[in-house]
């Protein structure tokens, strides 16, 4: 089934219908290779919106739990957040995530660094 899908709105803009309480997920890459590769540019998107489009910046829920879900977070809070998922991932073992925060925490400073306006190319 497809719960997202993308519509024509007027004059050729796009929009995004969503079904409620629906899930969504996106599978994982099929090699660490890319699986690397994703989270850099994944990092880099993010450093280049929180640079250059800062308004666009919302929070993505790692959980099921709705209710804790806060959409948007100021970025000293998401900066002092992010190295306790990293040892979080470590303490618990988690091998995959640790390797893409650390991926996505290379891209975010790579961006914050080079990234031009109206290129998003790292």
């Amino acid at each position: 089934r497809r719960y997202a899908r993308p519509i024509r709105a007027g004059s050729g803009s796009r929009a995004c219908v969503l079904a409620p309480n629906a899930r969504i997920y996106h599978p994982l890459p099929d090699s660490w290779r890319r699986l690397v590769r994703m989270f850099f540019r994944n990092g880099f998107g993010s450093a280049y919106a929180q640079k250059f489009q800062p308004d666009s910046v919302y929070e993505t829920h790692e959980t099921l739990n709705a209710a804790t879900f806060v959409p948007r977070r100021p970025l000293w809070y998401r900066a002092a957040r992010f190295p306790l998922r990293l040892v979080k991932a470590a303490a618990e073992g988690k091998a995959m995530r640790l390797v893409a925060y650390c991926a996505y925490g290379v891209g975010y400073v790579w961006g914050m660094l080079t990234a031009k306006k109206g290129s998003l190319a790292p």
